[in-house]
């Protein structure tokens, strides 16, 4: 764009129009800007036989939630209702203590207006004040935080005690907004660390609007830490659903059983409910239950796991129609069209990820063998889904057309979940792609190497080739995470060159649409080439953009091209703890499933194996070495798996095909925890700036 000041002088009608001309051409180039970043050309992914199980949607069994804790969503309407005063209880939480050294947390909006009182059996008031340490809950990258009160007590008798939440000075305005509003008032959470856990899982992850949505738990333990002969009974077990609208619905969950038998149960607790419209549903599965010891003695415990489930419109349902059209002057790639019928839920504005395992004909054996997966983001265009296979494939298989799709889906890049499924799909018409088009590539040997455009397509892209070493300024992009106030990289400028930083303050943005942001902040920048060195989500985000899209990160040279930090890869167990409490304090930048455990492991389903291999991580943690182990954050090291940076768990933090940099111990997520926060790191910051392709 040229700017040119004018100086003021009295408008002819040729001047006015003059100038809306102008304008107009100034808003049309805006646009094309934005337009042309928004539809960034989508990379056509494949690869081989062997990798078809890493790209299948997973079992919702496999990505259970395992927590040690239970947490207590309060509500005080009921208390207010019956005109409870100054000095009388709210609420009264039951806190099963099943080890002499036990850790609450207590958190609320109204924390200056109430009193706590832990009652222990026998009836003693635990002086709860030497106990007290003032932490910060994050609830995104930096800067967003509530306050918590954590209570890490000791020399505790075994049994259940009573937790008073008392009234010290609720003011009119508080009790009108409570009344008025459905959100939990205060969460409680006690962590007993002891051989009692409690796992839980969706009961599908195709959650459509319309169809059932729930979840599976069960209590998981160790009995022969808790003595020869004990015996674990559940008395109750409860699943509670927030919908998008902040309805709230509790059902019993009922044992399930699996066997055939009809008598013979499997512990399995499940509960749905029906999705009547999209969006984020928050769900907690509790389990109640108490353990009976050799001696006849009882232990009580209660055990919970918080889930954020993002619920699509879904709007298409694959019709078990495919055909191929071949590409002009193309003599190695055909298209297949995948055909779907459109539901009343589409829309236009809805973007799909369409994936297929490739079966052809073996040339010789004329039996069905394996050729390749294919997939990409796409759209519905006249009934269909379109992707494509480079036929080189077909040549390593040795195969021949006929071709057969299966395990076919199609996802919601939004919510990274499936939305229609089929087995399998015969491909009509590849038959009649027999033609000498073809012949050259399906007569290549089995041996042939395995190209990047075999595995990504053809680039569309081109580096500009200038000698001027100004003409491309910025040739590295840093980025934050979910719901940053700041970027964190920015305090060290003088340590990355030719940088820019990227912020969007205190957003909550899926990975699809954080990804075109980058690229069109990087065209911003007039970059024509760059890599990314990116904090937590930010990782998430280059790698999505790598794997889908073709940017200007392609078109870097000479080094690394994305670098990462506190990534959590396949998502964080905190996340529906953060959302209860974002809800409950009406604050921070609301739940993202991206960075759920569902929504993570579902998503690396369609990041293809060599895209991962362009990225090198970093994490780090809290001295581990001590019973509760040292920590991060103490109120987050009762939700998360340890050990952990207080936001990211190192169990989580991997990624399978890309390369593991190391952990630094005594560094943690973000500032205000218990050691310097990992992106302060000087040496490592010099170290991934050096690193950088360019």
């Amino acid at each position: 764009l040229v700017l040119d000041l004018i100086a003021p002088r009295k408008k002819t009608e040729t001047t006015k129009i003059f100038d809306m001309i102008k304008h107009l051409f100034l808003v049309l180039v805006a646009i094309s800007i934005v337009l042309s970043v928004k539809s960034l050309p989508p990379k056509q992914l494949s690869g081989p036989p062997s990798s078809f199980d890493t790209h299948q949607i997973p079992l919702p069994s496999s990505v259970a939630t395992d927590e040690k804790s239970a947490t207590f969503l309060i509500h005080f309407r009921d208390a207010l209702r019956n005109n409870v005063g100054f000095e009388q209880n709210l609420f009264v939480v039951d806190l099963p203590v099943e080890v002499d050294h036990v850790l609450f947390t207590f958190a609320s909006p109204y924390r200056d207006s109430l009193v706590l009182d832990l009652i222990a059996p026998d009836g003693y008031h635990v002086d709860l004040a030497k106990y007290l340490k003032k932490e910060e809950f994050p609830l995104g990258d930096v800067g967003n935080t509530v306050p918590v009160d954590t209570y890490l007590l000791d020399d505790l008798d075994i049994g259940l005690y009573k937790l008073m939440v008392v009234d010290n000075g609720l003011n009119n305005d508080d009790r009108l907004t409570i009344m008025a509003n459905n959100n939990p008032n205060a969460i409680v959470s006690i962590m007993n660390p002891d051989h009692i856990r409690i796992k839980s899982f969706v009961t599908s992850f195709k959650m459509n609007v319309g169809e059932k949505i729930g979840l599976n738990t069960m209590i998981s333990e160790d009995i022969s830490m808790l003595g020869v002969g004990s015996e674990v009974v559940i008395d109750h077990a409860e699943l509670d659903i927030f919908t998008p609208t902040g309805e709230e619905i509790e059902k019993e969950m009922f044992d399930t059983v699996t066997n055939g038998l009809g008598d013979i149960h499997d512990r399995v607790y499940t509960a749905e409910i029906v999705s009547e419209q999209p969006g984020i549903y928050l769900a907690q599965a509790k389990i109640d239950g108490h353990i009976v010891r050799n001696d006849g003695t009882e232990m009580q415990f209660t055990r919970s796991t918080q889930h954020i489930l993002d619920v699509s419109p879904g709007g298409v349902k694959l019709n078990g129609k495919a055909t191929t059209k071949s590409i002009q002057n193309d003599g190695e790639r055909i298209k297949i069209h995948i055909g779907v019928e459109k539901t009343e839920n589409f829309a236009e504005t809805l973007k799909y990820r369409g994936f297929a395992e490739v079966w052809g004909v073996h040339k010789e054996t004329q039996e069905h063998v394996p050729v390749a997966w294919i997939g990409s983001i796409t759209e519905v265009v006249d009934s269909f889904i379109t992707l494509e296979l480079n036929l080189k494939w077909m040549a390593k298989a040795q195969a021949v057309f006929p071709l057969t799709l299966k395990n076919v889906y199609i996802a919601d890049v939004n919510t990274n979940m499936p939305v229609t499924t089929l087995d399998d799909i015969v491909v009509v018409g590849s038959s009649m792609l027999r033609s000498s088009q073809y012949d050259q590539v399906l007569s290549l040997p089995a041996d042939i190497p395995v190209t990047k455009e075999m595995r990504h397509g053809v680039n569309p892209l081109k580096r500009k080739l200038t000698s001027n070493a100004t003409a491309n300024p910025v040739s590295l992009i840093l980025l934050h995470g979910y719901c940053s106030d700041v970027n964190p990289f920015e305090d060290h400028d003088d340590i990355f060159h030719d940088a820019a930083y990227f912020l969007h303050k205190n957003g909550n943005v899926r990975n699809d649409e954080f990804a075109l942001m980058v690229e069109e902040f990087a065209n911003s920048q007039g970059s024509e080439a760059y890599s990314i060195i990116a904090h937590s989500q930010g990782g998430m985000v280059a790698l999505h953009l790598a794997n889908y899209y073709w940017s200007k990160l392609d078109l870097s040279t000479g080094g690394k091209t994305i670098q990462t930090l506190g990534t959590p890869w396949q998502g964080c167990s905190a996340a529906g703890n953060a959302a209860d409490l974002g809800k409950a304090f009406g604050v921070g930048c609301g739940p993202n499933t991206d960075l759920s455990r569902d929504g993570a492991v579902v998503w690396l389903t369609g990041i293809e194996d060599e895209i991962q291999r362009s990225v090198h991580y970093y994490t780090t943690t809290y001295k581990q070495g001590k019973m509760f182990g040292d920590w991060c954050n103490l109120a987050m090291n009762a939700i998360l798996n340890w050990p952990n940076d207080g936001t990211t768990e190192i169990d989580h933090a991997h990624l399978q095909y890309a390369t593991n940099e190391g952990n630094t111990q005594k560094q943690c997520h973000t500032t205000g925890m218990g050691y310097t926060a990992q992106y302060l790191d000087k040496n490592r910051n010099k170290k991934m700036n050096a690193d950088a392709s360019r």
